[in-house]
């Protein structure tokens, strides 16, 4: 609705928050139609890569543009927690020899690893699949209720315990889809990060 007012400023705070697939993919459109200028904090990643140009770190007390991607930025995060913890670990081995010889690769073994990360992914896109039906599904089932509670009929004083039943119904299915839909994202940035 806002966006449809054409302010020349959106400010937004991860916008998506609460919200369904339905409806965050209805912001990630209605956003690409706005002209104006458009501040988004998220982290929705389907979202910042689909409406915004820029990206700005906020890091050590200071916002910087940061040039890049967001899979650049998730690289940028690897190095400094993996230079923090090889810092960590230098400093934990100094007047240790540094000319240790590394072992040979082990091709076998590589293989192997690689199979099992695949595989790992697989079940991951599959439980993803799975509870992006079940979600459709719940959706489905709160559309029903929603159509019931739309009747006037339904808040006669004879059919309040149908009412009282059909609300505790839509509450508890409303809370499914959430906390379905958290375990969705989990899982797709797990996706995320895997494939980068």
């Amino acid at each position: 609705m806002v966006v449809w007012q054409r302010p020349n400023l959106l400010l937004l705070d991860e916008p998506t928050n609460h919200l369904d697939l339905e409806m965050r993919e209805a912001l990630t459109e209605a956003l690409l139609g706005y002209n104006g200028a458009l501040v988004v904090i998220s982290h929705d990643r389907h979202l910042l890569r689909n409406s915004v140009d820029e990206f700005w770190r906020v890091h050590d007390g200071r916002v910087e543009e940061f040039d890049g991607t967001l899979e650049d930025y998730h690289i940028t995060l690897q190095r400094e927690s993996s230079g923090a913890a090889s810092k960590t670990a230098s400093s934990a081995t100094q007047g240790q020899n540094k000319a240790a010889k590394e072992p040979p690769v082990d091709r076998k073994a590589q293989r192997q690893q690689s199979a099992q990360a695949r595989e790992k992914l697989a079940a991951v896109r599959k439980k993803a699949g799975q509870l992006e039906k079940q979600i459709a599904q719940l959706q489905t089932q709160l559309s029903a209720i929603d159509a019931q509670l739309a009747d006037s009929a339904l808040y006669e004083v004879e059919q309040k315990n149908r009412l009282q039943a059909l609300l505790l119904e839509q509450a508890s299915i409303r809370q499914n889809i959430e906390a379905h839909e958290v375990e969705w994202f989990t899982l797709q940035e797990q996706l995320e990060q895997e494939a980068s």
